[in-house]
């Protein structure tokens, strides 16, 4: 049996996102897996609606088993994001498929290679040293080196590959050209594949949500509607506000150190809270040229959370996954899994996890419950601080 496994966000589950998971069963896949972001994203954004939600509307799309990528490791720069989704399918698929904007494998493993050689992190430091983004210099080695400028999704697709290598992992590894608007296109236009961030960006501003009809899949879109008249959309709005309120009254120990916050940046956010004015103005205020806004909102969440560098950052992987939802084919691997001997616990319920004997699944544990109360609140009608430790995996 081939099972094909997706790193993933469906934030939320749109059409693309079915694409891929049809193209991975053309391409000979029996069963797909896919670990998806919890209700944190790799932005250091919360998840427009719930993971149980975007497991369900995954699994109507084709797949057969969702596990939670899980929090802080959903919200970590492409290294530490790729290191914990990969580990977190290891135990389940021989290959894995992403999207990407070339759709160029033998590429994107060269790629791989050489960022993994010590000519590429020679030259990597000396430039760092030099005062240069971090990020402009990882691509502009990547384009003097190959002669092309690779974009966001190659980029991640480069880190699973590395990922795997690290982690000595013989995985194979596909790719899919992706189809449509690019990957932060923000309107949504006349053809069937919109970004996410389109499809987000009308969720968010509570306009005609019918707008999305026509790029997410038929399940998604009810789920979404019905969501939307729940209150069930996250506000990011609320996010800011919630933050500016934690920062302004948060007195850090001098001797604590949260991860991503390192240069001065803790000190920044707490400098802006406490001198913006207007909630709205939070994150324009706090943004500057010399880190990206993603990093900062990474920052912003894990010093709300709590999360230290030794929390997220390599060696540090997930000690447990949480099953979201599962068909009859996705139930049938789990099994046949756990009878070989899983790399990785999986639990069915986030209560669960306090009861395992590691240490480290309960420090994990601890961080993915104060996130989800974080999320609550941000919602449009905001939940209980308990509402999701109880919850139980949509199974069909």
């Amino acid at each position: 049996m081939s099972v094909f496994g997706i790193v993933s966000e469906f934030n939320p589950f749109h059409n693309g996102h079915e694409y891929l998971i049809k193209r991975a069963k053309e391409l000979g896949a029996d069963t797909v897996v896919c670990a998806m972001s919890g209700n944190a994203t790799q932005r250091g954004e919360l998840s427009v609606v719930d993971k149980y939600e975007r497991a369900e509307a995954a699994i109507s799309g084709g797949a057969d088993l969702i596990l939670e990528l899980p929090f802080p490791w959903s919200s970590a720069s492409a290294e530490s994001f790729a290191l914990a989704g990969i580990h977190v399918l290891s135990s389940f698929c021989d290959t894995v498929i992403f999207g990407s904007e070339s759709g160029d494998i033998e590429l994107l493993k060269k790629v791989a290679d050489y960022t993994l050689s010590d000519d590429f992190k020679e030259n990597y430091n000396y430039f760092l040293e030099s005062g240069e983004q971090s990020a402009s210099v990882y691509i502009s080695l990547i384009a003097r080196e190959f002669g092309v400028q690779l974009a966001s999704n190659e980029l991640l697709g480069v880190e699973y590959i590395k990922a795997a290598k690290k982690l000595g992992l013989d995985l194979n590894f596909v790719t899919v050209k992706r189809e449509g608007s690019a990957f932060r296109q923000k309107e949504i236009t006349a053809g069937s594949f919109d970004s996410a961030m389109a499809i987000r960006n009308v969720l968010e501003k509570c306009v005609d949500i019918e707008l999305v009809k026509g790029s997410v899949p038929e399940r998604s879109y009810e789920l979404l509607l019905k969501a939307k008249r729940n209150g069930e959309i996250t506000e990011q709005n609320k996010f800011g506000e919630f933050a500016i309120m934690h920062y302004r009254l948060f007195e850090k120990n001098t001797e604590e150190d949260f991860a991503e916050c390192e240069g001065g940046i803790f000190e920044r956010i707490q400098n802006t809270a406490r001198s913006c004015e207007m909630p709205s103005d939070f994150w324009y205020l706090l943004s500057t040229k010399r880190y990206t806004d993603a990093k900062l909102r990474r920052a912003v969440l894990f010093g709300m959370c709590g999360v230290h560098p030794e929390d997220v950052f390599a060696p540090s992987l997930p000690a447990y996954t949480l099953l979201l939802a599962a068909n009859e084919q996705g139930r049938e691997l789990l099994s046949s899994t756990k009878r070989k001997g899983e790399r990785i616990t999986v639990v069915t319920k986030p209560a669960d996890a306090f009861e395992l004997p590691d240490e480290a699944a309960k420090r994990q544990a601890q961080l993915s419950s104060k996130l989800d109360m974080i999320f609550g609140l941000c919602r449009g009608i905001p939940t209980s601080p308990g509402s999701y430790i109880k919850k139980k995996p949509y199974i069909t």
